[in-house]
């Protein structure tokens, strides 16, 4: 089983980074050194929303801290109540903070997360589509119980086995719910022939650009059957 991550809408986020800094949240951060992946168990001192940052608390003097760099990203994860969150961030300097009234901490200041995620488990990855190799995506979305569809236009953000993630052209008007059905077209640069699916929207969320992410998960009909082959293909070309 792997974890899966489920971006939270903007104002659920904001609540609950500043719960995780009134409360002074244990965190682990996590990121890529050498080779393979360097961990530290910190966390939360301080938010900064005017600068757009936050901080944890990181002592390089302490034997054995792993080594973190300015610009170096990161993924910091914590526990909220049964469950976890997790956001990707990017280091941006040292500084020192105050935990308390008494006590002066160093830390590492982070920018503020453009993301906040819940984590789930679930049995795939979602793997990210380079910006370098875009995959348009047309969304045909029947209209109650009218014979009417709508088009949506946007972008392939990540794809796994089971399902993907869209992220809606910017200025899209078209309203797209969770639990709506869309018959997903997919246009590649590799291919003549687009990959076509049936996928039901499980999430909609705000990005930081101002697109609308759709979390998606295909349909088990014969029509996916059919293009999992295609869809096993992209995967395979996402990936390297």
């Amino acid at each position: 089983m792997m974890n899966t991550m489920f971006p939270m809408e903007g104002t659920r986020q904001a609540s609950v980074l500043a719960d995780a800094i009134d409360d002074f949240r244990p965190a682990l951060a996590t990121w890529r050194q050498g080779e393979g992946w360097a961990a530290y168990e910190t966390r939360f001192v301080s938010m900064d929303y005017r600068a757009g940052e936050l901080a944890l608390q990181y002592d390089p003097s302490e034997q054995g801290t792993p080594e973190i760099l300015d610009g170096q990203e990161v993924c910091v994860s914590f526990r909220r109540g049964r469950g976890r969150c997790a956001f990707d961030t990017v280091v941006l300097g040292r500084g020192r903070a105050p935990i308390g009234d008494a006590e002066i901490v160093s830390t590492i200041r982070l920018e503020y997360p453009e993301e906040l995620c819940d984590l789930q488990r679930r049995t795939h990855y979602r793997q990210q589509v380079p910006a370098a190799d875009p995959v348009r995506v047309k969304l045909s979305i029947a209209s109650g119980n009218t014979s009417t569809v709508t088009d949506a236009h946007g972008s392939l953000l990540d794809v796994s086995p089971v399902g993907m993630g869209v992220g809606l052209t910017e200025g899209t008007t078209v309203l797209v719910d969770a639990g709506a059905v869309a018959d997903c077209t997919l246009y590649t640069q590799h291919s003549s022939s687009p990959i076509h699916v049936r996928a039901r929207v499980c999430s909609r969320t705000n990005m930081s650009d101002g697109r609308v992410r759709l979390g998606l998960q295909f349909v088990d009909n014969g029509e996916a059957v059919g293009a999992q082959a295609d869809l096993n293909r992209l995967l395979a070309r996402v990936r390297t």
